[in-house]
């Protein structure tokens, strides 16, 4: 669950040191009351209603919220269609997360460039069986957005540049087994000079969180062919919307 606009203050969700960890009351109980919801209601049950092989630590609490006023982009929902003054969640479908250090860099580019590389031989579910397809989650921090754009990366150049640098991955990172069933299931996103992680640029989501003081942005590839939803979040005494150009 990831949140934005004024509701964040509302309800004192983290967006800063360690938003995504333990010891933050709104983060914590939001998340584990939508997780309680799909165990009890979805049937979210290990070995009946659900057989993932190991699952995730996010199924027990997983909410944060994005630091719009440290970002030097617009924030996330505003880019969704929303106005800023509006509050939202968005929900996405992770299958994990990793982190990628880079203190030594100096520019976006360099930033970057290292993002790409480490998404080199990404083994995720977005490259294979749902080849393509889905979204990914770049979790950048403030000091890596603000070097993007004192080099002159607007956030959409972000998304083209991560989609550009990983469309030939190497395959020699893969097995002829694997290269095989990547050539029958999708042969028009395939080709000899290496794998795509991504058939479109969009498909890179970039948003911005956690504390100052330290160079980590994160990365999430969602559960194969999935896609986040942005919703609304209507005011104390507002009707909620039957539907949304978000949806």
């Amino acid at each position: 669950l990831m949140i934005n606009g004024p509701v964040r203050h509302e309800l004192d969700i983290n967006f800063s040191w360690g938003c995504m960890g333990p010891g933050w009351r709104a983060n914590a109980t939001i998340g584990r009351a939508v997780n309680l919801i799909m165990s009890n209601v979805g049937g979210r049950i290990p070995g009946v209603g659900t057989k993932a092989v190991h699952a995730q630590p996010g199924r027990f609490t997983w909410c944060f919220a994005e630091w719009e006023e440290e970002s030097p982009w617009d924030p996330y929902h505003v880019e969704r269609g929303f106005d800023r003054q509006d509050s939202t969640v968005s929900v996405a479908a992770p299958g994990g997360v990793r982190t990628m250090e880079f203190p030594e860099c100096v520019t976006g580019e360099d930033v970057l460039e290292n993002i790409a590389g480490a998404l080199h031989g990404e083994g995720g579910i977005n490259i294979f069986p749902q080849y393509g397809q889905g979204e990914m989650i770049v979790i950048m921090c403030t000091e890596h957005a603000k070097m993007m754009t004192q080099s002159g990366y607007t956030k959409q150049q972000v998304k083209e540049y991560l989609y550009e640098h990983t469309r030939n991955i190497s395959p020699s990172l893969f097995s002829e087994t694997k290269l095989a069933a990547m050539r029958k299931a999708r042969p028009d996103q395939f080709s000899e000079k290496g794998v795509a992680l991504a058939a479109r640029p969009d498909q890179f989501m970039v948003y911005v969180s956690g504390g100052p003081g330290g160079m980590h942005t994160r990365f999430c590839d969602t559960f194969g062919d999935t896609w986040v939803v942005t919703k609304h979040i209507p005011k104390k005494g507002e009707p909620p919307p039957t539907s949304h150009k978000a949806d």
